[in-house]
């Protein structure tokens, strides 16, 4: 089978959520034996080196990549409002990747074509022009849904304004392409429940991970992180969150207790915080060393869709994780037994200073999780379902 995948990032390093679960998928068929083609957009504010593509992946993956400048402006932000195509899509469809994709399809021929997402679905009439591949929209969660979250939590009434109309576009154009794609292959059996109504052929498939070679290590204790990409807006409002209404309760009832906060694109008004308890730092070099040394994982977050892979990697590490219940939506965890799960400010506080004062809580949490993590979230085993679906649906 010969797969053309088509990324809005150049997935390597893969230090981001999105990079992650592209590389992953990347990293599946080629174990699986599949002839993949990646067109890649690498943008300018997200630019990444091909030299960091893993020797081992090269050998077997033809890449190609396109830099392109796809960074938004208030002028383009305002001429979108006369626009049928929704602003967060249409920043990625440029014409120098059209070019590409033209000359890939006239050289080759393709089983199926892949995007890695709703922002890539505009080269779909391209695809549908240029050969008779089958489109599979990897969607890897309900952008619609993000943002009706994240603009249910600005305070910025102009931005408010703005963000409401743009997720109206956003859904009536996921709604369209969910219905024209081929298959639509979502990553949480959450996200399938919407996009069934659109498409027969639905086949979830989560982002999956390599398992550590070494066994889980007992959490340190008192010590709480949150790590995430804060160019991201409602990672960004989930720490505003648990900085201004969960951490003063916190701290209020245990001063011993420290909380840190890391991730890519860290704000400076973040870096710049002097909050007693709290510690903030920018972007870690080895993510994995961060999480196993800093305790408890914290997903604070009010706004998302699809599934947090933090949250997957970190069941995978043996951590104990809390997690509001939008956080952790899409993952097949279980409150109490391997994820512990609260939403308000004050609960959530009540959760952190519980798992402070219960290590062996914590310890079983981590155990639990890593089992769930071998159980559920195996990468090769989920590609390989993925790539018999396409043998079985089309071949």
């Amino acid at each position: 089978m010969k797969i053309l995948l088509l990324a809005n990032k150049l997935p390597y390093p893969a230090n981001d959520g999105s990079s992650i679960a592209i590389a992953r998928m990347i990293e599946g068929f080629v174990a699986d034996g599949i002839e993949l083609t990646v067109l890649a957009l690498n943008t300018k504010k997200h630019f990444k080196s091909p030299h960091h593509i893993p020797p081992q992946i090269k050998e077997h993956v033809r890449f190609e990549i396109v830099e392109v400048n796809t960074n938004p402006n208030p002028i383009n932000a305002f001429f979108n409002l006369f626009q049928s195509l929704p602003f967060h899509v249409s920043r990625f469809y440029q014409k120098a990747v059209t070019r590409k994709l033209v000359a890939l399809l006239r050289q080759s021929t393709f089983d199926v074509v892949q995007a890695e997402g709703l922002f890539l679905m505009p080269y779909a009439k391209i695809v549908r022009e240029y050969s008779q591949a089958k489109i599979a929209l990897r969607a890897h969660n309900i952008e619609h849904l993000i943002w009706k979250r994240a603009t249910e939590n600005e305070s910025n009434l102009a931005l408010k304004q703005y963000l409401r109309l743009q997720t109206h576009k956003l859904k009536r154009y996921e709604m369209y392409c969910a219905a024209v794609a081929d298959a639509v292959i979502p990553i949480s059996p959450v996200d399938a429940a919407f996009f069934k109504t659109y498409n027969k052929h639905v086949f979830t498939t989560p982002c999956g991970i390599t398992l550590p070679d070494t066994p889980p290590k007992p959490p340190v204790q008192n010590r709480f992180f949150h790590l995430g990409a804060m160019d991201w807006l409602p990672n960004q409002q989930g720490v505003d969150w648990l900085i201004e209404k969960v951490w003063p309760l916190v701290y209020h009832a245990n001063n011993t207790l420290e909380l840190h906060l890391a991730g890519r694109a860290m704000p400076q008004r973040l870096l710049n915080l002097n909050v007693p308890g709290i510690t903030v730092q920018g972007e870690v070099d080895n993510a994995s060393k961060f999480r196993t040394a800093h305790g408890v994982m914290l997903v604070p977050l009010l706004a998302g869709s699809g599934m947090r892979i933090k949250i997957i990697e970190g069941l995978a590490e043996g951590l104990p994780i809390l997690s509001t219940h939008i956080g952790a939506e899409g993952i097949q965890a279980e409150h109490g037994k391997n994820i512990w799960l609260s939403t308000n400010p004050k609960d959530f506080a009540a959760a952190m200073l519980y798992l402070a004062s219960d290590r062996q809580r914590c310890i079983d949490l981590g155990k639990n999780a890593a089992i769930l993590a071998a159980e559920v979230y195996q990468n090769h085993r989920l590609i390989s379902n993925l790539a018999e679906f396409y043998k079985r649906t089309w071949q």
